[in-house]
């Protein structure tokens, strides 16, 4: 049977932490897929041409996020 390539995929995730009395403080930056690899999400045979379709997971993501915690 057909196998997927190996999957990989590369992150990279920088933050800080700020703890007060009564309320914590997160500041972070995660890089998702920093080498954008395209990654096999799905293979799936289409009738209609006769042809395997194949669908690829997201590239590169940045995703930033500020956190308030009480």
């Amino acid at each position: 049977s057909r196998r997927n390539p190996s999957y990989f995929r590369a992150d990279l995730k920088i933050g800080i932490r700020r703890n007060g009395l009564k309320t914590t403080h997160t500041f972070f930056v995660d890089l998702q897929n920093i080498s954008s690899h395209q990654n096999v999400f799905l293979s799936e045979y289409d009738a209609d041409s006769n042809q395997i379709r194949t669908t690829y997971q997201r590239g590169f993501f940045p995703d930033v996020r500020y956190q308030v915690l009480f």
